[in-house]
């Protein structure tokens, strides 16, 4: 149940025979029979300022209204009539996907996450670039990404052209990283 806090002034003319229910029917009309209401300033109480006022639960959030309150579900939740309460909504279960395409989308409580796909750097809803794009490296090596972070490899060459990654010999580049040499086993 809600209050209001109502300040009148009523002048009351000769013959009152009105009941208990004068404020009420002000409030209500802006009249009454047989009175004239000078001014009225009606001003709503806040229940959802204190909790002690409202009984909204869980994942609810108290909205106030003219003389009462009502409880709505909050921020990425919806009512479950059939359980009473309000679920969590599964933004990533939605035919279109919140989060950008090249990212996956993680639900949370109330809310969701998007983190770009391995390969990919960006805020994961608005965009996701990838990481290794054809001038990464500036043409002096090649591009892999460790931890969702680019690395280049550099080129290095053998003394007998002997190819590194493939462990054959090539006249072809070779890579290393940084100053450490691979072999493919």
């Amino acid at each position: 149940q809600g209050s209001i806090i109502a300040d009148c002034i009523v002048t009351v003319l000769k013959n009152y025979t009105q009941g208990t229910n004068l404020l009420k029917d002000i409030i209500h009309t802006g009249s009454v029979s047989n009175y004239v209401v000078q001014s009225i300033n009606v001003t709503d109480y806040n229940e959802c300022n204190n909790p002690q006022d409202y009984s909204c639960i869980g994942n609810q959030r108290c909205v106030n209204t003219m003389g009462s309150y009502t409880c709505n579900c909050s921020a990425g939740y919806q009512f479950n009539p059939t359980l009473q309460r309000c679920i969590d909504i599964n933004e990533c279960q939605k035919s279109v996907s919140p989060c950008h395409q090249n990212s996956n989308c993680i639900n949370t409580a109330g809310s969701y996450q998007c983190q770009c796909k391995n390969g990919y750097i960006g805020d994961g809803k608005l965009n996701c670039t990838l990481v290794c794009t054809s001038n990464y490296c500036s043409g002096q090596g090649i591009c892999y990404v460790v931890n969702n972070a680019p690395r280049c490899k550099r080129r290095s060459i053998t003394p007998d052209h002997h190819d590194l990654l493939t462990s054959q010999k090539s006249p072809k580049i070779a890579y290393e990283d940084h100053d450490r040499q691979e072999y493919q086993c």
